[in-house]
């Protein structure tokens, strides 16, 4: 038993929209979860062994308020998540 891992070399269109998908669950979770969201900005992202991809960024154009979440895309959710904020 072993992992099926993705190939790589997808075509542009579809790597944006899995992207654009999970740094929209990724806005959802930092606004439902924690206080004082204003904005929110990505800075890169990489997928894992697994297929997850992990987004990071900084919150409310503060470049010392990182963030850096998991994506899951079988789970459609956020698995694991590290933000400098408060919790609501």
């Amino acid at each position: 038993m072993g992992c099926n891992l993705e190939n790589n070399e997808k075509e542009p269109a579809e790597k944006d929209a899995k992207v654009e998908e999970a740094e929209l669950a990724a806005q959802k979770y930092l606004e439902n979860n924690y206080k004082n969201i204003d904005s929110i900005s990505f800075t890169d992202h990489e997928t894992n062994p697994m297929g997850a991809l992990m987004i990071r960024g900084y919150l409310n154009g503060d470049e010392s308020k990182k963030f850096s979440v998991q994506y899951d895309f079988n789970q459609k959710d956020i698995v694991v998540g590290i933000v400098d904020a408060e919790a609501k």
